[in-house]
């Protein structure tokens, strides 16, 4: 956390062979041993379901008596990702189970904490009071055994729940959309807005918040994604992840059907380079979709809203135009950006 940057940008199930993982704060996938640089480094495990041939590799860091978990109700995901089969998580054994799972998975890779997908209480096969109740001995069982230290964080997608979150300290905000062609509407700028002040509060330490909103795609190209309308998404979006949370995360990704060989691909935009420095402030809120951040060298904002609006801080004014992000320097007379 230390040798966090003015942005920081999140690298989910990130592929080394396209990328550089020292561009990266926060990373995770399958790998066994850390990735290099300087990134928090989280090691993904399983424990919705799972697939008959690859219980060797996807597994192979679980102790035994996986067998008793293992059920035969196929678990619905992308045609891409293959055929997959539940695992019964809500027998109240499991809990146990995957606290140990999780701490030899820590011991065998050293990885700095653990990622867990599909953290969310909307399930097949279970009602969301089974799922939540399971989440809830799961999280539990596993803080208590690998204490307070490594991170735990769970895919939250956009669901606005805490009942974890006294034993989570990160999460992902992977905003799934439809159609791919589309944008963000107002209404869910600001629903973003109010879940990363949502998770920021009820996180416990270091409160990892990552967002990842998807392009809007007029094409599977990778070409599309240095659009001028989504160069202009990314600066919204990164303004937003570093503006709102203490420790906000940021990639501005593909969708997930724009490209089947290149899941969470993207492009990594100048924005993500942003040097101003340090925070020297917290969240300063101008009224819903609006607000700004104070750094070391000058300050970010964001208008998340439709209007054109004008601001005025430190005696200076700031214009934001409308669903933009502002990178500023201070100027003698105004804010230079």
């Amino acid at each position: 956390m230390a040798k966090r940057h003015t942005i920081n940008v999140a690298g989910p199930w990130l592929d080394r062979g396209r990328h550089d993982v020292r561009d990266y704060g926060v990373l995770w996938h399958s790998w066994d041993t850390a990735p290099g640089g300087d990134a928090i480094w989280m090691r993904e495990v399983l424990w919705v379901h799972y697939k008959p041939e690859r219980l060797d590799t996807s597994f192979r860091h679980h102790p035994p008596g996986l067998d008793r978990f293992l059920t035969k109700e196929p678990w619905q995901t992308l045609a891409e990702y293959g055929t997959s089969f539940r695992l019964s998580y809500e027998d109240p054994a499991f809990a146990d189970y995957m606290a140990q799972t999780v701490s030899d998975v820590l011991g065998a890779t050293g990885a700095n904490g653990v990622f867990l997908d599909w953290w969310i209480d909307k399930h097949p096969y279970l009602t969301e009071s089974e799922v939540r109740a399971a989440r809830t001995r799961i999280a539990k069982a596993v803080r208590k055994r690998i204490g307070p230290g490594p991170i735990l964080m769970g895919n939250v997608g956009w669901s606005r729940e805490a009942s974890t979150h006294a034993d989570l300290n990160g999460v992902f905000m992977e905003l799934w959309k439809r159609p791919s062609k589309r944008g963000y509407s107002c209404l869910e700028l600001a629903r973003i807005e109010d879940l990363l002040i949502f998770h920021d509060k009820y996180l416990a330490q270091p409160k990892i918040v990552v967002l990842e909103p998807w392009r809007q795609a007029k094409s599977s190209s990778s070409s599309d994604r240095k659009s001028k309308r989504n160069i202009a998404w990314a600066g919204l979006f990164t303004a937003m992840a570093a503006v709102v949370p203490r420790n906000g995360y940021i990639l501005y990704a593909d969708n997930a059907r724009d490209r089947s060989s290149d899941d969470h691909g993207h492009y990594f935009y100048d924005v993500y380079r942003t040097d101003l420095g340090r925070p020297t402030s917290g969240f300063a809120s101008v009224a819903r979709g609006i607000g700004y951040k104070r750094f070391e060298k000058g300050l970010i904002a964001f208008n998340a809203t439709p209007g054109d609006v004008t601001v005025e801080i430190e005696g200076k004014p700031l214009r934001l135009r409308p669903l933009t992000g502002a990178f500023c320097r201070a100027g003698s007379d105004e804010w230079e950006c």
